[in-house]
């Protein structure tokens, strides 16, 4: 069975001969910032608001799921969005269908489909087209650029910056031994920062104290993933979180930051017999499936919904459907939403 790797900051001295290879990387990634920061490369504007979603690690902040909430204010104010993502994982691009289960699209566009209603969304590399794309088709009040922070070739109105409370800084290396994309500098590019899995933190006071310190004028807003219900995913029925209480289960997934998902469920009463943890965006195999099912008879299995968009429809297991929650700084989103969208 394939179970991948996830992406998890590495701590080893077998990464210690990869150093000059992290090193590269992160100088390539300051003359990256640095060439549109001097003019070097020219950044574009378009004709409506754009606000970008984005973190500084490699993996799993929550970037989907906190896009998903803003859509969501955007709709309670009466104002339409549309969502530019590059489409990780996916093949097609272009114009999303509203009605859509084909994995074409990549698992993440398939979850946020599933829950932004018929808000556009449109998938491709060069966002400054896609985005021509969305205001000719759909005149959208505005734009949410999906993992957008790096695409400094688009000009933005407000940059939200994810940072996951449970790995914030991703080793402080760059890759391949680290999870950094750019710079902690760049934390100071960010007009509002959102801590998530704030539930989870060990540290959460020291976090903050440091985020302040990397840009004291950015508005904190802190997020967790609240437990929602389990979903049967053959018969769609709803069973209570309560339902988790003492039960042995299979835990599988395929999402940034697997550790988190497994500690949620056992913050619910669930007894995680076994974790099957792939790579992030595993496309599943027969082999992978028949290896969960040998479980099926003495365990219940439990996944994502990220991973539920790409499972077969009759594979019997239970979902874990959660939303974003702020619990700290939510007027703070809301003030900057209405001061772009006015």
């Amino acid at each position: 069975m394939h179970t991948g790797l996830f992406l998890k900051a590495p701590n080893s001295i077998f990464t210690y001969p990869l150093y000059p290879v992290s090193l590269a990387y992160g100088l390539a990634a300051r003359l990256w910032i640095l060439s549109y920061r001097t003019g070097l490369r020219g950044r574009h504007s378009l004709e409506v608001p754009v606000i970008s979603v984005g973190n500084i690690v490699a993996g799993g902040t929550g970037k989907t799921g906190f896009v998903i909430y803003l859509i969501s204010l955007l709709r309670e104010m009466g104002k339409g969005a549309c969502v530019l993502t590059r489409g990780y994982g996916g093949s097609a691009r272009g114009i999303v269908p509203a009605a859509t289960d084909s994995l074409d699209w990549g698992d993440e566009v398939l979850l946020m489909r599933r829950h932004v209603g018929e808000t556009p969304i449109v998938t491709g590399k060069d966002r400054v087209r896609t985005g021509m794309l969305a205001i000719a088709r759909f005149h959208p009040d505005l734009l949410v650029l999906d993992d957008g922070f790096q695409y400094l070739k688009l000009r933005r109105d407000i940059d939200m910056l994810l940072i996951d409370a449970t790995n914030p800084f991703g080793g402080q290396r760059f890759p391949p031994c680290g999870l950094l994309r750019e710079p902690l500098s760049s934390v100071s590019r960010a007009n509002m920062i959102v801590v998530t899995r704030v539930d989870q933190a060990n540290g959460l006071k020291r976090l903050i104290a440091k985020l302040r310190r990397l840009n004291p004028r950015a508005g904190l807003v802190q997020a967790l993933y609240k437990p929602l219900c389990l979903e049967d995913h053959v018969t769609k029925k709803v069973v209570g979180l309560e339902a988790l209480r003492g039960k042995r289960v299979i835990a599988f997934c395929s999402i940034g930051n697997p550790l988190s998902f497994r500690k949620a469920l056992r913050e619910l009463g669930a007894v995680v017999v076994k974790s099957y943890i792939f790579s992030d965006h595993h496309l599943y195999r027969d082999g992978d499936l028949k290896a969960l099912l040998r479980h099926r008879d003495s365990c219940s299995l439990v996944t994502t919904e990220k991973d539920a968009v790409k499972l077969p429809r009759d594979f019997p297991c239970l979902v874990l459907k959660v939303e974003m929650a702020v619990v700290s700084g939510e007027e703070t989103v809301r003030e900057y939403l209405r001061a772009v969208v006015q």
